[in-house]
């Protein structure tokens, strides 16, 4: 996995393109694995796990541009 950041602007960006929100989207959810009993961690699933933790932050201050509530 390549070690890629977009801003802020970068990824509201990229929401607004690729999934096209309407005004009746609120919300946007970001699905991110985690690990159990059955399977355990990884480096990898780690670094998904951060990387989505980071698009949240980035996007948290995007509500306006969004369309979407905190």
């Amino acid at each position: 996995m390549t070690d890629t950041h977009l801003s802020s602007e970068e990824l509201t960006l990229l929401v607004q393109r690729v999934f096209v929100p309407t005004p009746q989207d609120k919300g946007l959810a970001i699905i991110v694995d985690l690990p159990d009993a059955r399977r355990g961690d990884t480096a990898l699933w780690k670094r998904r796990r951060e990387l989505a933790a980071g698009w949240y932050t980035a996007l948290k201050g995007q509500t306006e541009a969004l369309g979407t509530r905190e």
